[in-house]
């Protein structure tokens, strides 16, 4: 009977213990596990620059372009490992063009969100205009989305201008873990009135797009110019196409570019050759 009462208060206290861990581990259990050495949020100068270095390395690769495209369309042929050549598909050989462009385009909706949300975008003028950041990462992920569905067809599709379209579901895990495939028609009319927004919310008043990093635009301008020229080159791509195929709303925009750009001057609102 001794033993018995020994263990049951070895279990007992025991049992009060494991209990007293529980409740120490809860206490502050957010600031012991806080980083000091680590940035609560990313400097939108370094997601800008690091996604738009990825995604023209990705899009880019000799995965996707040697391997696939190149061997594919029979511009080259390989005369070692020459499963391209055989048009015999490797698992990996789309991820550069498929997978690892969302990651990308989640990069600038990361930057997005940091200049909209209350409690950070005060802070992000420190880096730049919260407008032109903003414009920098649609016209961006506008480019980054044109080349997925150009390749593909319909895809996962996000847009910030109407982020709760349930047509438009990636970059949103938290709601969507399996995102939809939007059409063709509704992804290139929504790139292009992202881009029209952007060029129409640009802050022009100032000489810089980021302050401080700012590799790819350098100033709203020419910004401004990359934006008109994406529009004008994916108009290029769709004018073949007829209203059934385009919808109506769709098809007079792109008329509406193509028109523009036939008469009046480009200089001033194109990119030039090998201007940057």
């Amino acid at each position: 009977r001794n033993m018995n009462m020994k263990r049951l208060a070895i279990i007992i206290l025991g049992g009060l213990a494991l209990l007293g861990t529980t409740t120490s581990c809860q206490k502050d259990f957010e600031e012991i596990n806080t980083n000091p050495n680590r940035p609560q949020q990313a400097l939108p100068t370094a997601l800008f620059n690091g996604s738009t270095k990825l995604f023209l390395k990705y899009t880019r690769n000799y995965t996707t372009s040697g391997m696939m495209f190149r061997s594919w369309m029979q511009y080259t042929a390989q005369d070692t490992y020459t499963k391209e050549s055989r048009f015999l598909y490797r698992d990996y050989a789309g991820d550069y063009l498929w997978r690892f462009p969302y990651q990308v385009a989640g990069g600038y909706k990361d930057i997005i969100d940091l200049n909209t949300n209350p409690k950070t975008k005060e802070l992000m003028t420190t880096y730049g205009k919260n407008e032109n950041q903003i414009a920098a990462a649609r016209i961006m992920m506008a480019y980054t989305f044109s080349l997925l569905v150009q390749s593909f067809g319909d895809v996962p599709y996000y847009s910030a201008l109407n982020p709760d379209n349930p047509k438009f579901q990636a970059l949103q895990t938290d709601t969507y873990v399996t995102p939809v495939f939007a059409s063709q028609r509704d992804i290139y009319l929504d790139i292009l009135k992202e881009l029209d927004q952007a060029i129409s919310e640009m802050n022009t008043s100032v000489s810089y797009v980021f302050k401080d990093g700012d590799f790819i635009f350098g100033t709203p301008a020419k910004m401004k110019k990359f934006a008109n020229s994406l529009r004008l080159r994916i108009a290029n791509h769709l004018k073949g196409a007829n209203a059934t195929v385009l919808g109506a709303e769709l098809k007079q925009k792109v008329t509406d570019i193509i028109n523009h750009y036939t008469t009046v001057g480009t200089e001033t609102e194109l990119l030039g050759e090998g201007e940057r």
